[in-house]
């Protein structure tokens, strides 16, 4: 996960919901994908490397991985270059106290277009290839899934948060999600949010299409999915997956 709110709103929910499971969560400090001292060529092995270190200070080892589930922002990160927008052309956002923001009808405002576009291309150039990643640290299962433009995005449709509102909203969720855990399985594989599609490589497919990482959307149902398949996923009839 990229940062504490993202662990505070989903924490709490997923240690109940998998079971036979003791699920950890670490923080990944910042965006790996989006760190430019990250060349695309060493992302897997960068990501290997940071489970390998939370093995160590958890004295994990390989086999006592059920596997390892990477949660990102998109960013949106996939929308074409003519979609990162000065900031200073904006009447609105011109004396705006912030570096970028994110309009779902237009693209990316900012104010530094070439940086953003550069900042796109690292992620893209990364994000493909851990899309394609199986296993980190020798053998542990590896899968990547994404929030559209950002966690807040998804749950709230506001990819613009501040960080007290992030917070606030969090601390919320955690409420929420304490008397209906099984509400955050079906928040994900509503189709409202799943515009993926039940398809691991298809839903990385749909986000990196035209300005699909402009909406609010999340591929986290596939990961519910194959909890279920894999028989770990405490889910009542309520929780029923939205495809077939």
């Amino acid at each position: 996960m990229e940062g504490i709110t993202d662990k505070t709103s989903l924490a709490m929910a997923m240690t109940r919901l998998i079971s036979k499971n003791n699920i950890q969560f670490e923080i990944m400090d910042g965006d790996v994908t989006a760190d430019y001292r990250i060349a695309s060529s060493a992302i897997a092995k960068e990501v290997g490397n940071r489970v390998r270190c939370f093995a160590g200070r958890q004295h994990f080892q390989a086999k006592d991985f059920y596997k390892v589930v990477h949660i990102i922002d998109s960013d949106a990160a996939f929308i074409p270059d003519s979609q990162i927008l000065d900031m200073s052309l904006s009447s609105t956002l011109l004396g705006a106290d912030r570096r970028i923001f994110y309009d779902s009808e237009q693209g990316i405002w900012t104010r530094n277009t070439d940086d953003m576009i550069r900042r796109n291309q690292l992620k893209q150039a990364k994000v493909n290839k851990l899309r394609t990643l199986s296993k980190v640290y020798r053998s542990v299962p590896y899968e990547i899934y994404y929030m559209s433009m950002n966690l807040e995005h998804v749950f709230y449709d506001q990819p613009n948060a501040s960080r007290e509102e992030k917070v606030k909203w969090a601390d919320e969720k955690v409420e929420e999600l304490m008397g209906d855990p099984q509400s955050l399985v079906r928040f994900f594989d509503s189709p409202h949010i799943a515009l993926g599609g039940a398809d691991y490589q298809e839903s990385w497919n749909f986000i990196e299409t035209a300005d699909n990482s402009l909406k609010r959307c999340s591929n986290f149902n596939i990961f519910f999915d194959r909890a279920r398949q894999d028989g770990i996923l405490q889910c009542s009839h309520r929780c029923r997956p939205a495809f077939p």
